[in-house]
């Protein structure tokens, strides 16, 4: 076998061997993994993307679940992020955007920590629950529209929410109070 032989077989066993690019996923997750608030108390949470330069969007929507409806609900309408305008979506629940033109005159979106909606909850009571982000199958105004076309794939990340009852009045300076007399015996007994 010559030199000029080989050299196709070389090119082909390299391209075999090199590693496959992939697509990375549209990350969607809220700003807080974890909230502990307490009971009557508003909280507010960031609903944020991670989108790769390879798979710019110009659209997006997006269901929300709310675990237990009991410990807390949501108070008033969502408040779309700047990047986008809100627009109507099939179930009506307002986590829908597309690029906002005056910031993104390329007509798309890219990067990280994009900011989709701010949403604010109320604390209903104790207890705890989880908030899942995710699409319906087959509404076509909920996923990422990428450009020029087709949804990406995504990958989204809950967030857990602990309420805790208000503390009783008085439960605080009886506990400090508690404290001192402690504080005090064990001086009393160290000098002894």
């Amino acid at each position: 076998m010559n030199s000029l032989s080989r050299k196709p077989i070389a090119v082909l066993v390299a391209a075999l061997c090199a590693p496959v690019p992939t697509w990375a996923d549209i990350s969607v997750h809220f700003d807080e993994t974890a909230t502990m608030v307490t009971v009557g108390e508003t909280f507010a949470l960031n609903i944020i993307a991670d989108i790769p330069a390879t798979e710019p969007i110009v659209g997006w929507g997006l269901d929300l679940t709310i675990d237990n409806g009991l410990i807390a609900s949501l108070a008033g309408s969502p408040s779309i992020g700047a990047d986008w305008m809100g627009v109507g979506g099939a179930d009506g629940d307002g986590l829908t955007g597309i690029f906002n033109p005056i910031l993104n005159p390329f007509g798309n979106v890219s990067g990280d920590g994009i900011v989709l909606a701010t949403l604010t909850f109320t604390a209903d009571q104790a207890g705890q629950t989880d908030l899942f982000l995710g699409t319906t199958a087959g509404d076509l105004t909920e996923g990422f529209a990428l450009d020029p076309t087709g949804f990406g794939d995504i990958s989204f990340a809950s967030s857990h929410v602990t309420v805790v009852p208000i503390p009783a009045p008085g439960a605080l300076p009886l506990a400090a109070f508690g404290l001192l007399v402690v504080c005090q015996l064990k001086r009393t007994l160290a000098c002894a």
